[in-house]
């Protein structure tokens, strides 16, 4: 035991080394009492915190808004034509959603010059092409699935809303 007692003449000589004139005032403001640190000015009045306010920092989760997802997988529908980024497209007729503007959409998937065989036409094999899709909402109960090439065939892969004004 007093082997480990060695060290703490060099250890306290490094603390009281460390101990300047201004961190020793410092040390003798610890004990003042709390109403020195802030003027009470400075403090929420009644006016501005009231029973409300403080009632809403304890509301269940569950009152909160939250997010509605719906899901589903495009597999070789038939697409129409268009023009722009609607060459090839499919819109898919979902839920109503509560606002296009607060939504998000994601598609993972894509598109080829060749008919899907189980899911593996994004493979380049027999000199096929893959091409991205894009989704998007059109309206709040439409999603569409596009493709800019106009010698798409197929559209495959899993379509993802997410309506973050969804209260239910």
């Amino acid at each position: 035991m007093w082997i480990t007692l060695l060290g703490v003449p060099g250890k306290l000589k490094t603390l009281l080394d460390r101990l300047t004139v201004a961190r020793t005032d410092n040390l003798d403001n610890l004990n003042a009492s709390i109403s020195s640190r802030a003027p009470g000015s400075t403090a929420l009045s009644t006016a501005v915190w009231d029973s409300t306010k403080a009632g809403r920092i304890d509301q269940a989760i569950s009152t909160r808004a939250r997010a509605k997802v719906q899901t589903g997988w495009a597999d070789n529908p038939t697409l129409s034509a268009g023009t722009g980024e609607d060459a090839k497209f499919v819109d898919i007729t979902i839920t109503a959603v509560s606002d296009i503007a607060r939504c998000s959409v994601s598609f993972v998937g894509g598109a080829t010059t060749a008919l899907a065989n189980s899911g593996s036409a994004m493979t380049k094999s027999g000199g096929t092409s893959s091409w991205m899709v894009t989704a998007r909402m059109i309206n709040s109960t439409t999603l569409r699935l596009s493709c800019v090439a106009s010698g798409v065939l197929s559209i495959y892969g899993r379509w993802t809303v997410t309506d973050y004004a969804a209260t239910s």
